[in-house]
């Protein structure tokens, strides 16, 4: 929005164009260049240590809960609600493999149902933590007892142990 003839403040702030020292009441990092190349932060997760993961249980919305929308809005709405379940550490041999990530929600969760398995990232979001689904998991109830199976793989793929 432009600026009037009658704004009173026509101060820039004094920090304006200077690098940051502090984010949300935190020391900002200080970028590092390693042969020519621009490495912004080291890595806050190193090699060996356990994996945070959480289980997200997937229902459906109920009649109640839909009516809270608008009208117009109620046909665009995902009839869906997220219960934020089981929190666990995991090590790197129990994501190796689509058989392994089964097993594990097997042992770990334990009933039917849908659930997505969930990481914290690095992006921030407004209460500076971003969490993002690994996978979509389904817990079935057969004659043979209880079956899991990974119905989609949304980013395990991209880690370097799995196969």
């Amino acid at each position: 929005m432009p600026r009037r003839k009658g704004d009173l403040n026509f101060k820039k702030r004094s920090d304006f164009g200077k690098q940051r020292k502090f984010y949300a009441g935190k020391k900002v990092k200080k970028k590092v260049r390693r042969k020519g190349k621009l490495i912004p932060y080291e890595k806050v997760h190193k090699d060996g240590d356990p994996y945070k993961i959480w289980y997200w249980e997937i229902k459906p919305m109920t009649k109640s809960g839909l009516k809270n929308w608008d009208k117009k809005l109620r046909s665009r709405v995902h009839k869906k609600t997220f219960h934020f379940g089981i929190r666990v550490d995991v090590d790197e041999s129990d994501l190796c493999s689509k058989e392994a990530v089964e097993n594990l929600t097997l042992e770990v969760v334990g009933y039917e149902g849908d659930f997505y398995m969930m990481m914290w990232g690095k992006s921030k979001n407004l209460y500076h933590c971003s969490p993002f689904k690994l996978c979509h998991l389904k817990i079935e109830e057969t004659s043979e007892g209880l079956i899991c199976r990974m119905v989609k793989n949304f980013r395990l793929w991209r880690f370097k142990f799995y196969k």
